[in-house]
């Protein structure tokens, strides 16, 4: 069981995993819907290892530097 493929993309895991993982996604799903109701922010990516969420989490870090800077 790998919990670390967010809720989003755990679609591209086989049948299997979606099923063992169904608890997973949930949890992660009420993560996610918090996170963003609140705020867009790189610690939701601290749930997920895919090449997406790694990309985004680079970017806003990047983002976040540049707006502590100014």
């Amino acid at each position: 069981m790998d919990a670390k493929i967010c809720s989003t993309h755990s679609r591209f895991l086989n049948q299997e995993t979606n099923r063992w993982n169904k608890l997973t996604q949930t949890i992660l799903s009420s993560i996610y819907s918090s996170a963003l109701s609140s705020q867009w922010d790189s610690e939701i990516y601290f749930f997920c290892s895919c090449n997406v969420c790694k990309k985004e989490e680079k970017k806003q870090k990047k983002k976040n530097v540049v707006s502590n800077n100014v």
